[in-house]
């Protein structure tokens, strides 16, 4: 319940939080009033109190106390005497979820906006209740200073220097799915990375900023980083009770397009997929962007009835659900540290006998047109994982039979690069 958002204490406390978790991480500050990218960094901004009261029965209808979403975050101060339909003019409701506080994100993002609007949440049922002929106060305090947009960085260095990106916002007040539980999530799957991080064939970076305006500033403060960039995961809503859902990335059948259909299908996971920009839409458009690049897919949960409103809260929690995107994240990099392009050694065709992987034709038939299989697409320069797919040879009869011709020295393992993670087929 914290005040999260863009700059704020409620921001910092996540940051230090997640620091304490992982000591090694960095923090990048970016101090308010500098413009990076395009983006200008906003003060640090603090709801004190607010109040709005109905003066014709002398009785106090809200506070901010009673949820964090009453005020949208980087309203001005005010004192405010209003009617009804005047009350309606400034005031965000949820239509679905009467009886919640609903999320005003807009002053906060729109500089046009910021500290110079007031903009507030009242649920549905008790707006509703608000007579037409009564006059209404909106007292509001908050208070600014400098203050520093935080990027929260955790990252693992594999064998190569090829990364993968988990993101995560932190941004959005008074919620719990939205936000928060993904930050979660990429921290838990980055404990389980940890406990590899001796054998990791690939690098690894968590992310958490502030919606949109951190990952556009990463992007465009990293760009050799980016350059190395192989694909990003973006998660959010994973306790909802709701299936899987995918957003695809921006070209649609990438590297991690595959992985992840592949691992869902395989799992016997319920899941759905929508096109680029079809699904919740968050930091994964802007790694993602045409002018970025870096594949990126968000793997969250939908329908979501308490979508941006108070109702997103612990008691609308599933933690096993949660779980299970973690689960997937695993068994998508598990893959991944697994695949790599295998390159041939040899000009006539091996001796597979010698090997140990010659399949009879009269006795083991499927076998043995596996194998002619996965030699004759050798040289096609595609990754284990692609070559079963395109085959329809199983994955780790394919893993295998790779692997033997690596140990007896036949073709050499070429790691995945970013450049192979951006083709289509």
């Amino acid at each position: 319940m914290e005040n999260r958002t863009i700059v704020s204490n409620g921001s910092h406390k996540i940051v230090k939080l997640l620091s304490e978790f992982f000591p090694e991480a960095s923090v990048e500050r970016y101090p308010s009033g500098s413009h990076k990218c395009g983006w200008d960094i906003p003060p640090n901004w603090e709801l004190v109190s607010a109040r709005l009261y109905n003066l014709t029965t002398n009785e106090l209808v809200l506070s901010h106390e009673n949820s964090s979403l009453f005020i949208a975050p980087y309203s001005k101060s005010a004192c405010l005497e209003l009617s009804k339909n005047q009350l309606a003019d400034i005031t965000i409701m949820s239509e679905s979820q009467g009886d919640a506080f609903y999320y005003q994100h807009r002053l906060a993002y729109d500089f046009m906006k910021r500290l110079k609007q007031v903009s507030i949440s009242i649920p549905k049922n008790i707006f509703n209740e608000l007579r037409s002929d009564h006059k209404f106060q909106l007292l509001i305090e908050t208070k600014t200073a400098p203050g520093h947009l935080e990027i929260f960085n955790y990252s693992l260095t594999g064998v190569s220097k090829f990364r993968v990106y988990f993101l995560s916002h932190y941004c959005h007040t008074g919620q719990v799915n939205d936000g928060l539980a993904g930050v979660i999530v990429g921290a838990r799957v980055m404990q389980y990375l940890q406990s590899l991080s001796s054998n990791l064939n690939y690098s690894y970076s968590f992310l958490s900023f502030p919606e949109t305006i951190g990952s556009s500033i990463f992007v465009s403060e990293h760009e050799k980083d980016i350059e190395i960039g192989m694909f990003a995961i973006f998660h959010e809503m994973p306790g909802s009770n709701s299936s899987i859902r995918v957003t695809n990335s921006r070209r649609g059948s990438t590297y991690i397009d595959r992985i992840t259909n592949f691992v869902l299908a395989e799992g016997k996971y319920d899941f759905t997929q929508v096109p680029f920009r079809n699904g919740w839409g968050n930091d994964e458009m802007v790694f993602d962007a045409s002018t970025v690049g870096i594949p990126s897919v968000s793997i969250d949960r939908a329908p979501f009835d308490y979508y941006h409103t108070s109702n997103d809260n612990l008691e609308n929690f599933n933690r096993d659900k949660s779980e299970e995107i973690v689960e997937v994240v695993i068994k998508i990099i598990t893959l991944i540290e697994k695949d790599f392009i295998p390159v041939a050694n040899f000009k006539a065709p091996p001796y597979l006998s010698k090997l140990g992987v010659y399949k009879d034709w009269t006795y083991n038939r499927i076998e043995n047109e596996y194998i002619a299989k996965l030699l004759d697409i050798l040289v096609q320069g595609k990754s284990v994982f692609d070559i079963a797919i395109l085959t329809g040879v199983p994955f780790n009869f394919t893993f295998e039979f790779y692997s033997r011709l690596f140990d007896y020295g036949m073709i050499e393992k070429q790691v995945i690069n970013p450049e192979y993670t951006r083709i289509t087929f």
